[in-house]
């Protein structure tokens, strides 16, 4: 197994293969991490509140989780944008 340094030499779509082998948290979290700014500011702009922005961003990680084992993505970023919008669209039509 790839060390977590490792990870950052892989593409988005040779991580999002090996966190659905291995279920590893870590993959997920590099991945994340590349586009977590993306996803702040997706949330920035529908949800225009920084703290709830924070919380959005916290809760699309957790559906990614789920999401990531479920869905066949080839294009991760314009994905995870989308997936980012709707959760955003989502909260605001529930609140």
């Amino acid at each position: 197994m790839l060390s977590s340094g490792n990870f950052k030499q892989l593409q988005d779509n040779e991580l999002i293969s090996l966190y659905k082998e291995s279920g590893e948290l870590t993959i997920l979290g590099e991945l994340f991490n590349r586009y977590m700014s993306l996803v702040y500011g997706v949330c920035m702009k529908y949800l225009k509140d920084r703290e709830e922005s924070r919380d959005a961003v916290m809760q699309i990680f957790e559906k990614l989780v789920t999401s990531l084992r479920d869905h066949e993505i080839e294009h991760f970023k314009s994905w995870l944008y989308v997936t980012s919008r709707n959760h955003c669209l989502m909260h605001l039509r529930s609140a």
